[in-house]
């Protein structure tokens, strides 16, 4: 069968390539231009169906081919304002938390954030929640951090949400410490 499929599909592709190259050659000399395009696209179209069916089918009839929507990681887009600092003495940190499976046993319990770095880190700050509460399997979390006392250059803001299992999951961003 899957030889078959295999001819069926060679013979597709060499008379579409020929049919294809021939109505070409008469659509550029001016032999009909408009029929020769047609003929071409009808061609064309009924070639990449043929292809598709005997070409793909028959490499993928054993095992079937799921797609899947991308899953977010749990912490995602976070966001520093201002980023660098310019001299600034505190800076925003914004980002959301998405767990999955999305259900009422299943929520996003604290979120906390810091930084580290060479020479840099600061205390432990408490987010909070956009809807005031931390209810939901996605919250979009910010807070306030103070960063008078990091010395000029690069470091990282850690994020940190914990879950009502007692799951605690974590992810960073860089950010620019300037004058």
């Amino acid at each position: 069968m899957a030889q078959a499929k295999y001819i069926i599909f060679e013979t597709l592709r060499k008379a579409g390539f020929s049919l294809f190259d021939f109505y070409s050659r008469c659509e550029e000399r001016g032999i009909l231009p408009k029929l020769a395009r047609w003929m071409k696209l009808s061609f064309l179209s009924a070639l990449v169906s043929g292809l598709g069916l005997f070409g793909a089918a028959g490499s993928t009839a054993c095992c079937p081919v799921t797609c899947y929507e991308p899953v977010p990681p749990p912490i995602h887009n976070i966001e520093i304002t201002p980023n660098p600092t310019g001299g600034a003495d505190s800076v925003i940190v914004k980002a959301r938390a998405t767990l999955i499976p999305a259900s009422k046993d299943n929520y996003v319990k604290s979120a906390e954030c810091f930084i580290t770095g060479k020479d840099a880190s600061s205390d432990v700050i408490q987010m909070q929640p956009a809807d005031s509460s931390f209810d939901g399997s996605y919250e979009e979390i910010s807070a306030k951090l103070d960063i008078t006392d990091i010395d000029t250059g690069s470091a990282k803001v850690h994020v940190r949400i914990s879950t009502n299992k007692n799951k605690i999951i974590e992810d960073s961003t860089d950010i620019r410490i300037t004058e």
